[in-house]
């Protein structure tokens, strides 16, 4: 489905029960979603959130059961428990643009299995990665050799 740049709200549970949606295309950079617009869609496989925006917030995307999120490289925060819940997500590439991950991020998380964290990211939230029992492999790129991660808890 292409969600075309003339719309630019879609309200609280509007797909709801679309059991047979798979792909959803955001055009409009200014889009806004009402809480939980993609509620119990057990097919929907990707989200292809638009060009420019900058973050992704708080219920946006939260609890939504989906393999795939396709993020712009114009995305620089990915806000408190916005990918929270998402228990199909099995990996995760986060753009070199995000430069923090908020608290929760990916709480709840079961099916993740591994992430690369970018150089960019300085910033990782409180039990930014709790709950994600799948998750075997974190990679966090460094900018220089003797740089250190050590207060984060990853499970």
């Amino acid at each position: 489905m292409n969600i075309p740049t003339t719309i630019s709200k879609i309200g609280g549970t509007c797909f709801n029960g679309c059991k047979l949606l798979k792909n959803i295309n955001i055009k409009n950079i200014q889009f806004i979603s009402g809480n939980r617009i993609f509620l119990n869609e057990p097919i929907l496989l990707s989200i292809r959130i638009p060009e420019n925006i900058k973050e992704i917030n708080r219920n946006e995307i939260k609890q939504r059961d989906i393999n795939e999120f396709i993020i712009p490289t114009t995305i620089t925060k990915l806000t408190d428990e916005c990918f929270s819940g998402c228990t199909s997500l099995r990996s995760f590439n986060i753009p070199t643009t995000v430069n923090e991950l908020g608290s929760y991020c990916f709480y709840g998380c079961s099916s993740l299995k591994s992430i690369i964290i970018p150089s960019t990211v300085s910033i990782i939230g409180d039990e930014c990665f709790k709950g994600c029992s799948s998750l075997t492999s974190v990679t966090k790129t460094l900018k220089e050799s003797n740089e250190e991660n050590t207060k984060c808890v990853l499970v």
